[in-house]
C-alpha cells in the first residue's frame, strides 16, 4: 500500500510537470517530449486555458515589452505556441478514450484480482 502512494504521488507529480504548464512543448528536448505527449493533464490544460481565451479580445499590458496586446494572443504567445485553439476536439475524444480506459482496467482488476487474500 506504501508503495502505491509512493507511485502515484510520484506519477501524479512527473506528468504534471510534462503537463506544458510549466515547461511548454516546443522547449523540450526532443528526448522527453513523448512525455508531454502521453500526459493527460496535457490535454485537460489545452482545452481549459484555450476554451477560456479564445474568445477575449480585450487589450492587456505584456510585461515585458510593455506594449498592449490582446488576451487570446497573449496566451498563445506565453506558451510558445504549444497550444492552439483549434485542438480542442482532439483533447476532448482523447481525454475520453484515457478515461474509457482506466474504467476498463479498473474493471479488469475487479474481476479477475482477488482482493479478499493477500
Amino acid at each position: 500500500m506504501q508503495i502505491a502512494v509512493l507511485l502515484a504521488g510520484g506519477l501524479g507529480s512527473l506528468l504534471f510537470v510534462f503537463s506544458g504548464f510549466m515547461i511548454d512543448g516546443n522547449t523540450l528536448s526532443k528526448g522527453w517530449q513523448w512525455m508531454y505527449w502521453i500526459s493527460p493533464m496535457h490535454y485537460m490544460l489545452e482545452i481549459m486555458i484555450m476554451a477560456q481565451f479564445d474568445s477575449q479580445t480585450k487589450f492587456v499590458v505584456d510585461t515585458l515589452t510593455k506594449s498592449p496586446v490582446a488576451i487570446n494572443q497573449f496566451v498563445v504567445k506565453f506558451f510558445n505556441g504549444a497550444f492552439s485553439f483549434s485542438n480542442a476536439g482532439r483533447d476532448l475524444g482523447l481525454l475520453w478514450v484515457v478515461v474509457l480506459v482506466v474504467q476498463l482496467l479498473v474493471l479488469r482488476c475487479m474481476a479477475k484480482v482477488n482482493h479478499m487474500t493477500r
